[in-house]
């Protein structure tokens, strides 16, 4: 509950101190604004977010990452976390892929 407040509140104070809302996360209603949102729909905005790995019989390696649209970028900038954190998590992943600690 602590992440959650914290989240919530960081949002929300980085949205008051540049006097703007955020706009894009309501399913259904893409223009509908806010100056304070849930952490349930902050989170929501990054579901569906496909990332895609597979090694070919024929030795050729393949990754499909989907890129980060605006309202993940606005979010990741009110949480003041740079836009390299996904990638960077993304690397994780693919490293703990592959030394098996991570089950595909």
């Amino acid at each position: 509950l602590r992440a959650i407040g914290i989240v919530e509140f960081c949002v929300h104070r980085k949205l008051q101190e540049d006097q703007d809302t955020l706009q894009g996360i309501y399913p259904g209603n893409p223009r509908r604004s806010t100056a304070s949102p849930s952490v349930d729909l902050l989170f929501e905005a990054f579901n569906g977010m496909d990332f895609f790995i597979t090694d070919l019989p024929n030795g050729q390696h393949f990754e499909q990452i989907s890129p980060l649209n605006e309202v993940q970028r606005k979010i990741l900038y009110l949480l003041d976390l740079p836009e390299s954190i996904y990638n960077k998590m993304t690397q994780k992943v693919k490293y703990g892929l592959r030394m098996g600690t991570i089950s595909s």
